[in-house]
């Protein structure tokens, strides 16, 4: 098999993503993205993502260091499958998560007894 890379990049005026095929060090391919153009690619890419034969484990521990998007924008909205979180990231977009009512609680309160320890320990100090 041929060395084969790709190279990607922003364009110098922030408005595309420019990728660049290579083989043997050689560019054989070059396309720029628009950002309506990459919000695609990324939805098709998560899709197919989604349907490997290794998954995203269902689980994290805890603690486990994940990407965070700190105050991130968010909505809640009541869909005709349930209750609807959208949570907004600002590379994949509006996430949206429909949400068993039982589970949409138990978050609920999880997020309340969090800011409540997170609010008794700058208190504390």
């Amino acid at each position: 098999m041929a060395d084969t890379k790709l190279n990607v990049k922003m364009s110098a005026d922030r408005a595309k993503v420019e990728m660049e095929f290579q083989i043997q060090g050689k560019a054989v391919s070059r396309m720029a993205l628009s950002p309506a153009a990459l919000d695609d690619l990324i939805a098709n890419l998560g899709a197919l993502r989604a349907q490997m034969t290794q998954p995203i484990p269902a689980s994290i521990e805890p603690g486990a260091k994940v990407e965070t998007v700190v105050n991130p924008s968010w909505r809640t909205d009541i869909q005709a499958q349930g209750p609807l979180l959208a949570i907004r990231h600002p590379g994949f977009g509006w996430q949206g998560f429909l949400i068993h009512p039982e589970q949409g609680r138990t978050l609920g309160q999880g997020l309340i007894d969090i800011a409540a320890r997170v609010e008794a320990s700058k208190t504390a100090q």
